[in-house]
């Protein structure tokens, strides 16, 4: 990681200061102008935009752009304890990180990407560059005609459950707790023990075919801001089928179900 300086109305100094991974420093600007700020770079990424660390307490993140991927960075300022109470410690260390409390490897990746990283039972990763800018991930077993699951976003902090197909043509339950510490977003990744107590599962056993759909109503998109007013998406259940649950998150919100049995359509929860 490098570090540079930028003064206020000036161009960024020429030269930076290279830090080795968990390595601390001294650093200053040339001036106690409360306007001048730092600017970081991680590996093959070009130059953050201009950070402040002049904000005691703060937590906030860094996004840098490269040339494929983006480096996501969390900052934490705070202040120093004995002769450094008048210096301001800043702490960088990488927004993501992805723990396991599972029994075996887990597999996660970013969707579409080729490349995968392999998660060791009771290990911890981090995760810097991200291609898009909603990140998410997707998961599954080892073995590679095991499924990757439905991605998941990230930035969503509490509960996410997800599915994960085995080639044997079981599925499994874990759930992802996404926690903020500081300026890290951890996801702790855990095995749901009882896999009969899934968020959601629907069995039909009548002999017509159900249509049902999530609908998200205007003062529910009020507060969440996803999708479109009405937004629908149909599911068709045949016949003695077991639908494996949808990863889901409801962030406090009412979620209602609507069923259709053909030709009539009933609303219900």
């Amino acid at each position: 990681m490098e570090i540079k300086s930028k003064s206020f109305l000036r161009q960024a100094d020429i030269v930076s200061y290279k830090i080795k991974p968990k390595q601390s420093c001294i650093y200053s600007y040339d001036t106690d102008d409360r306007k001048n700020r730092a600017l970081i770079k991680v590996g093959p990424s070009t130059w953050s935009p201009p950070q402040s660390f002049e904000a005691v307490g703060q937590a906030s993140e860094c996004v840098i752009e490269g040339e494929m991927d983006e480096a996501h960075l969390g900052i934490n300022v705070e202040t120093g304890l004995g002769q450094y109470k008048l210096t301001k410690v800043v702490t960088i260390r990488p927004r993501y990180i992805v723990e396991s409390f599972l029994d075996e490897p887990i597999y996660y990746r970013q969707p579409g990407a080729k490349e995968y990283s392999v998660l060791d039972s009771g290990g911890k990763k981090d995760i810097i560059f991200l291609r898009s800018d909603t990140p998410c991930l997707c998961l599954r077993f080892g073995g590679n005609r095991n499924k990757w699951s439905n991605p998941f976003n990230i930035q969503d902090l509490g509960k996410v459950y997800v599915k994960l197909d085995k080639v044997e043509g079981a599925s499994d339950l874990v759930k992802v707790n996404v926690i903020i510490n500081e300026a890290t977003i951890r996801l702790q990744i855990t095995q749901v023990k009882d896999q009969k107590l899934w968020p959601y599962q629907i069995k039909n056993l009548t002999d017509k075919t159900i249509t049902f759909y999530q609908k998200v109503t205007p003062k529910q998109q009020l507060i969440s801001g996803r999708g479109s007013l009405g937004e629908r998406r149909w599911t068709r259940v045949y016949r003695i089928q077991l639908l494996p649950p949808h990863s889901s998150q409801s962030n406090g919100l009412c979620m209602g179900l609507s069923r259709r049995i053909q030709p009539r359509a009933r609303p219900g929860h």
